[in-house]
């Protein structure tokens, strides 16, 4: 299931993320996207995860915290 994340800072990293929904389920992918490789990031980015379940505990879980000083939005794709 494709997740979409919204509310990034700036500074965070696929690295980050992968950790952070890591702890919810086995991770397929990240992408944080970017004004253009290697760039600032545009504020949002895409979890893909290999269980629906898992995902699904991952936005109940995510949508509405904090990962550094911003709310996050994380919602299905």
């Amino acid at each position: 299931m494709k997740l979409y994340v919204d509310n990034l800072q700036r500074k965070t990293t696929e690295a980050q993320l992968r950790k952070l929904f890591e702890g919810f389920g086995k991770v397929a992918s990240v992408l944080i996207v970017r004004e253009r490789p290697g760039g600032p990031s545009c504020g949002y980015g895409f979890i893909e995860m290999r269980e629906v379940s898992e995902a699904r505990t991952a936005i109940a879980a995510l949508n509405g915290s904090l990962l550094g000083s911003l709310v996050l939005t994380v919602v299905e794709a």
